[in-house]
């Protein structure tokens, strides 16, 4: 019998006090970010097999409507990294990839700007984020 994982898809936009727009992700850009998405958003339904890798990327959506893929931008977490593990930037994987280690159920966000980028620079004045929920299932 085939077991399916089932995607959540839930938007959470976090914005801090100030109004303060950030910067742009390309330089030379006047478009500013409105919102960040994890991509893939095709289906309500994942396959998410334990031991089987997924692929996640992350896209920003500018106000002048252009979607910029930023997996290398954002910090990548897992809320339950014993069920789900993400790669991130300094993983030899590639960022958004996810391994289901077991059956179970986590969720996977993102944030941007990389959160290690907004401290070192203390310039951000918002950031945007997004989040799956995946529910794993054995082989």
């Amino acid at each position: 019998m085939t077991r399916r994982a089932h995607l959540t898809v839930g938007l959470t936009l976090l914005l801090a006090s100030s109004a303060a727009p950030l910067a742009p992700a390309r330089a030379g850009s006047a478009a500013q970010p409105r919102r960040v998405v994890i991509e893939p958003r095709t289906s309500s339904r994942l396959v998410a097999t334990v031991g089987k890798p997924l692929q996640l990327s992350a896209h920003l959506e500018l106000d002048d409507g252009r979607l910029l893929r930023i997996d290398d931008q954002v910090t990548w977490t897992s809320a339950n990294p014993g069920i789900l593990r993400v790669a991130g930037v300094s993983d030899p994987a590639p960022s958004g990839s996810v391994t289901p280690l077991r059956p179970g159920v986590a969720a996977v966000a993102i944030t941007y700007p990389r959160i290690a980028d907004a401290v070192a620079t203390g310039v951000v004045s918002r950031m945007l984020g997004d989040a799956v929920t995946i529910v794993v299932v054995e082989p």
